[in-house]
């Protein structure tokens, strides 16, 4: 068995991976506890111990293990009423986890189970470094903000260090859909509240965007240190909300200087 192979477009991954960490930045490694992925591609079922090992020796930085094609093989277990729907949410992400953690190198390991299966609850005993709160965001006001009104409040007690909730990425500057040729629709505004509720929330700042294009005020807003000094607080408490009526949401956090 050849294994996972890097597309034509990266034909020395190794060598890719080891200039970006020259560079300066870490780098990301994406599979599914499916046979394929999102966009179709092998997944890692059935071959899970041979993408560890090829995980680890690229000394990927980060491990995004994304649910959706697992799902078939989810319902056709849970029909045969020999597991319960927590024991299988968990296993293929314990089983990869365990794999990981015996490479003994850092790596940041994200759950993506959509918020569902209360993942929130055992993601950390598995081996997680954080795990999605919500389906996937979209490009607007109502779902940026419907993720921290409807799915946030609460959580709070499950995250800290070694563990966080993730409420999906940034929307800015170029982004999705493919080939990254669409400036997302959030206001100037709303990406300042989407960048300052992410930080409150210490969910992890990944962006999704083409960094050939980025622009001057999407660079200055990922900049902004104070904003990253809130998010990257010794003490590591996510912020919570303390009062909501129909219009209004107010949301806290506690720092480490007061």
């Amino acid at each position: 068995m050849n294994g996972l192979q890097p597309a034509k477009k990266f034909p020395n991954l190794p060598k890719l991976i080891d200039s970006l960490h020259t560079l300066g930045f870490k780098v990301g490694i994406y599979s599914s506890p499916g046979s394929n992925t999102c966009v179709l591609l092998p997944g890692s079922l059935g071959h899970e111990s041979q993408d560890a090992e090829y995980f680890c020796s690229l000394k990927a930085d980060l491990v995004k293990y994304d649910w959706c094609g697992y799902q078939a093989v989810y319902d056709s277990l849970l029909k045969t009423n020999q597991f319960s729907p927590e024991e299988l949410a968990k296993a293929p992400y314990a089983k990869l986890g365990a794999l990981l953690s015996a490479c003994n190198q850092d790596n940041f390991y994200m759950l993506c189970q959509y918020g569902n299966n209360d993942v929130w609850k055992w993601g950390r005993s598995v081996g997680g470094h954080a795990w999605r709160t919500t389906t996937d965001i979209q490009d607007n006001w109502w779902s940026m903000s419907n993720i921290v009104g409807f799915r946030q409040a609460g959580l709070e007690v499950y995250a800290g260090h070694n563990g966080w909730n993730d409420m999906d990425h940034l929307r800015m500057g170029y982004s999705q859909p493919f080939p990254f040729t669409k400036k997302t629709e959030l206001t100037a505004h709303e990406q300042y509240t989407q960048v300052s509720l992410w930080a409150l929330l210490n969910s992890p700042l990944i962006i999704s965007m083409h960094m050939d294009s980025i622009d001057a005020f999407t660079l200055q807003l990922l900049k902004n240190h104070e904003v990253l000094s809130m998010h990257q607080d010794p003490l590591g408490i996510q912020g919570r909300r303390v009062f909501k009526n129909i219009w209004q949401e107010i949301w806290t956090k506690q720092l480490s200087y007061g």
